[in-house]
């Protein structure tokens, strides 16, 4: 038997960019802290009984856009060095991830969708 792959979708829930994932808490947690790792997020802390990454945004090189594009307009809407949450809440059969700010607050629409498009590609 292959190995199946996790349905992974962005959708835009109560106005807020959420990222839904066909996984069970467990496995959903380590695959999100590896996605984090893989993205050059430094994870300060966790709590896993509240479902929550503490991270820094450090971006990768290939993640820093070109100088046209940052030029243009184009670049990151993430800040480097800013601190951001991941939550994972647990829904039985899938979990529901969300980006905030380092308090806990609803970030602006962009930064939080940036934030969970780069999770959904990583959790593909």
């Amino acid at each position: 038997r292959g190995a199946s792959v996790a349905a992974v979708r962005l959708e835009t829930i109560d106005g807020e960019p959420t990222l839904t994932y066909g996984e069970r808490f467990s496995r959903a947690w380590i695959r999100v802290s590896i996605a984090l790792d893989r993205l050059g997020m430094i994870v300060d802390e966790f709590n896993r009984s509240e479902g929550r990454f503490y991270f820094t945004y450090v971006p990768r090189e290939e993640t820093q856009g070109s100088f046209f594009g940052n030029l243009f307009g184009g670049g990151d809407p993430l800040e480097e060095g800013e601190q951001y949450q991941v939550q994972v809440d647990d829904l039985d059969a899938e979990v529901q991830i969300r980006a905030l700010d380092k308090d806990g607050n609803t970030l602006p629409f962009d930064e939080a969708e940036e934030i969970l498009k780069r999770l959904e590609d990583q959790l593909k």
